[in-house]
């Protein structure tokens, strides 16, 4: 019974009777018998054996001396690496022999078939890189089918059990990892390429660490915020991970980034606190925005960031695209950041949630457009396509219109030949053109009723005639004065779109110089015209022109205004004759 007894706890610790015999200083025969039968008299050898067995001193004989059911932990030394990789090697080196008293952690001292099985060992486990660690991927590269693969990794990796490494550099690791949490899982293998070594990813080292080690170096997810949409993945520490802050920050940020092209910190540590519900401090919020897909700083000084040009809308980018397409010359970023403004004048849905309407600085616009593809930067500030974009694939039908119009007059035109040709003819429906002009990025407005394209290299005389039709720079230029008496003046000028819209009637100097400050009594009425001189030096008739509009002029009609200066009494009239000074 105790030669049997011998006999099972070599077999536990998966000995052969040549290393048993041999550490025990005896003939592999009289082991042999030894195991069927202990000799009567204790040997000198014996001792030797139960060292060989690892067993305390006198088990062979006492049977009062009960071992565990398991064999003994042992603690291997693994030999100095410098990186992950390597000792991931080491241990694949180590399991490639079944009998454990043969095993080794030198690679030169193995056969050719040894190699090949600690190669295969090292490759399952991501050495030279995911890809290369799938079992197909392995079964190529040695002529085998991916079972043949998984069943030796399967044997060589049963052999680890009931074993401990000392692992120096995967302490290391685990420690490194601590201090960089929470982080994207491809920005972490950058940084710890040194640690990790060849192609090794901190995925494929966690999945070592746990399979082999016993011990996680942490949590790798697809799902950081508990969402069912899967992100790109990313390393946490699960003690300490807020999905709910990470879902709250993302949410603001990108709803920066819609509206405004690009987020800043502060602005979405409040955003988030408000959806939250409590106060998120800056330093979180930078965690949790640096393991969302794309994050990258654009001035990091100001806290200005997005998350590049994937996977997310961006105000910005097609205001960009449409400036840069319609333009005859370099666009400059300021041009561009007037157009994101202007996208802002639209009408929103009061049961729609509003964008986030906060304006990013001219720098921040600027470092947007130098990171995007097919955009050239020219000196600092100014950009143009790098090849023409095809207009209708980046213009509404309605923003198409207006630029063929525009074309059509030298790049400008007022609102009269924007109606002329564009409604009256049916092309636009009205409500589409007033809603386009009022945020169409494409224009801007060089004066009231008087439109632009942005970008575009515009002609004088085109602008010149454009402007006149909606009266814009002639509010002085047609009044013509004459003096028909002591006391008796009349000025003519037409009524224009310009006076309409903004009620101004600018006064020339020429009439200027027979009005005072105050009130006019405005003939035929109980109302009164004030002329005043604004602190600008700009001189008007205030109410006049609600006046005339009130007498049944029209826009385009030529009015004829009488001044009795001493009487301080105006008249308004169309074509009649002028009442003289000696009937009033």
């Amino acid at each position: 019974m105790l030669g049997e007894r011998a006999k099972l706890r070599r077999t536990d610790l998966a000995m052969s009777r040549e290393y048993v015999a041999a550490k025990a200083g005896t003939q592999f025969a009289n082991l042999v018998i030894w195991e069927r039968m202990l000799p009567a008299v204790r040997r000198s050898v014996e001792e030797n054996w139960e060292a060989a067995l690892q067993v305390p001193p006198g088990w062979l004989r006492d049977l009062s001396i009960v071992l565990p059911d398991a064999p003994p932990v042992r603690i291997f030394q693994i030999p100095a690496e410098e990186t992950v990789a390597a000792e991931i090697r080491r241990i694949g080196i180590w399991t490639t022999r079944k009998r454990i008293y043969n095993r080794t952690f030198q690679y030169d001292d193995l056969s050719a078939a040894e190699k090949r099985l600690a190669d295969i060992f090292a490759l399952r486990y991501g050495v030279d890189g995911e890809e290369m660690s799938i079992l197909n991927a392995i079964g190529d590269r040695y002529g085998l089918t991916r079972e043949r693969i998984r069943q030796i990794t399967a044997s060589m990796t049963e052999r680890v059990a009931g074993n401990i490494f000392d692992t120096p550099k995967f302490d290391e690791l685990i420690k490194v990892v601590k201090t960089l949490l929470p982080c994207r899982l491809d920005e972490l293998d950058v940084k710890l390429r040194t640690v990790l070594g060849e192609s090794l990813s901190l995925e494929s080292a966690d999945r070592f660490a746990r399979e082999i080690l016993g011990k996680a170096i942490a949590v790798v997810t697809d799902r950081p915020a508990d969402m069912s949409l899967a992100w790109d993945k990313v390393v946490i520490a699960a003690e300490d991970h807020d999905a709910e802050a990470l879902r709250a920050v993302r949410e603001a940020a990108r709803g920066m980034i819609r509206s405004t092209g690009a987020a800043h910190i502060y602005f979405v540590a409040g955003a988030a606190g408000k959806i939250l519900g409590r106060g998120i401090s800056q330093e979180k919020v930078l965690q949790c925005c640096k393991v969302i897909s794309g994050f990258e700083w654009i001035i990091e000084t100001d806290g200005w960031f997005w998350f590049g040009l994937d996977k997310i809308d961006n105000r910005l980018l097609p205001i960009a695209q449409k400036v840069l397409a319609i333009a005859t010359r370099s666009v400059d970023g300021e041009d561009i950041h007037a157009a994101l403004v202007r996208s802002r004048r639209d009408h929103y849905n009061i049961n729609q949630p509003r964008p986030y309407l906060i304006e990013p600085t001219i720098d921040v616009v600027i470092e947007i457009l130098r990171r995007l593809p097919g955009v050239r930067t020219l000196q600092s500030n100014n950009f143009r396509l790098e090849s023409p974009l095809l207009l209708n694939e980046v213009l509404s039908e309605t923003e198409m219109e207006i630029y063929d119009c525009l074309i059509m007059h030298g790049g400008v035109a007022s609102t009269n030949t924007l109606k002329r040709e564009l409604i009256e003819t049916g092309r636009v429906k009205h409500i589409s053109l007033h809603v386009s002009l009022n945020s169409t990025p494409i224009v801007l407005q060089v004066d009231y009723g008087l439109y632009a394209l942005r970008g575009y290299s515009l002609n004088p005389e085109s602008l010149a005639e454009e402007a006149a039709s909606v009266g814009v720079y002639r509010t002085s230029a047609v009044q013509r004065l004459q003096k028909l008496g002591d006391d008796m003046y009349v000025v003519e000028f037409e009524l224009s779109q310009y006076m309409l819209q903004t009620r101004f009637f600018s006064v020339a100097s020429a009439l200027a110089s027979i009005l005072s400050e105050g009130d006019y009594q405005i003939d035929g009425t109980n109302s009164t015209a004030n002329y005043v001189i604004l602190p600008s030096g700009a001189k008007r008739l205030r109410q006049l022109i609600n006046k005339i509009v009130d007498a049944g002029f029209s826009e385009g009609e030529t009015v004829r205004l009488v001044i009795y200066q001493k009487l301080r009494l105006l008249q308004l009239m169309r074509s009649e004759a002028i009442t003289s000074t000696n009937d009033k």
